[in-house]
């Protein structure tokens, strides 16, 4: 086990620094100069748009600028916000719980509505109910979530002002965002779980296990769910990255005061430290997730903790 979270920390040292390369790059290759961004409607003259530009340092090489970033990265500074003037850590720090309780609450409803789909699919395939969870995942996964954040605002919020449709208040101001974020996931949930339930039916354990005389339920308790959802929370590991980046415009849809609406603003206003700091943040959340969920897959299956040791 040891080993195992040890070779996963030492891939993620070569993952956060092309993540940090490529947001360095790519912010300074999109036209438009962000002195002229935070100057504009000022009437600001050439100079004070030079002098500006100077004090950001965004007139020295690419090269040294990446230099000194990565130096303030290794001492655990993401930089000062240019529209806020105030730390970049600060301002995430602030939004980051807002993000958590959206993804928390999405998780729950991928596990409440996925895994008791997917264990009526994988313990009776073939059957109505089979065919019917089926078609509901298949609809979860081909609707994107925020056509369907949309559609909810419009029947729940609009049409019949059952709840919120924007902000970040009370109970009923996360429901819709959780289910928006949350369906595809329990989709996906459902489909997994059901052809591991499947899988593990058909292996020789269970026709052993049958043959002692144990009860269908004491064989699922024990063993097939244990050995189904293997391959369930591998994928879910791989899904929760695009679980951060669907709360992105989840929270802009809602008008959740999270890292998405934190991003998105400073995309639009080029603030250029915000953007690399909450993306190399979301990098490193996906990372230790990501390790996470390899350390719960060595936990059920002890065949992975093997060959990760070999």
């Amino acid at each position: 086990m040891t080993l195992l979270i040890l070779r996963r920390l030492l891939l993620a040292v070569p993952v956060l620094l092309g993540v940090s390369i490529v947001t360095f790059a790519s912010l300074h290759l999109i036209p438009g100069n962000p002195a002229q961004t935070l100057l504009f409607g000022t009437d600001a003259s050439p100079q004070q748009v030079a002098a500006l530009t100077q004090q950001l340092g965004l007139d020295r090489p690419m090269v040294i600028q990446y230099f000194e970033y990565l130096g303030r990265l290794l001492h655990g500074n993401l930089g000062e916000s240019y529209i806020n003037q105030v730390p970049v850590a600060t301002e995430i720090a602030q939004r980051l719980p807002s993000t958590i309780q959206l993804a928390a609450a999405a998780l729950v409803v991928a596990l409440v509505i996925g895994v008791p789909a997917g264990l009526v699919a994988g313990t009776r395939p073939g059957g109505w109910l089979d065919r019917i969870a089926t078609s509901g995942a298949v609809l979860g996964v081909a609707i994107p979530y925020f056509w369907l954040a949309l559609v909810l605002v419009l029947i729940f919020s609009v049409k019949l002002g059952l709840v919120p449709s924007l902000g970040t208040g009370g109970f009923d101001s996360i429901i819709l965002p959780a289910i928006a974020l949350g369906w595809g996931f329990a989709a996906m949930i459902a489909r997994l779980l059901r052809a591991g339930l499947i899988d593990a039916y058909a292996q020789p354990y269970v026709t052993a296990a049958q043959a002692r005389g144990l009860s269908a339920g004491r064989i699922l308790a024990t063993t097939v769910f244990r050995n189904a959802c293997g391959p369930m929370v591998a994928a879910l590991g791989l899904q929760l990255g695009q679980l951060l980046a669907g709360a992105v415009a989840i929270e802009v849809i809602f008008g959740r005061a999270g890292l998405g609406s934190l991003l998105f603003n400073a995309i639009s206003s080029k603030d250029i430290p915000t953007v690399q700091g909450g993306v190399l943040f979301i990098a490193v959340i996906y990372v230790a997730l990501n390790l996470l969920v390899d350390v719960l897959k060595a936990i059920i299956d002890p065949r992975t903790r093997r060959t990760a040791s070999s």
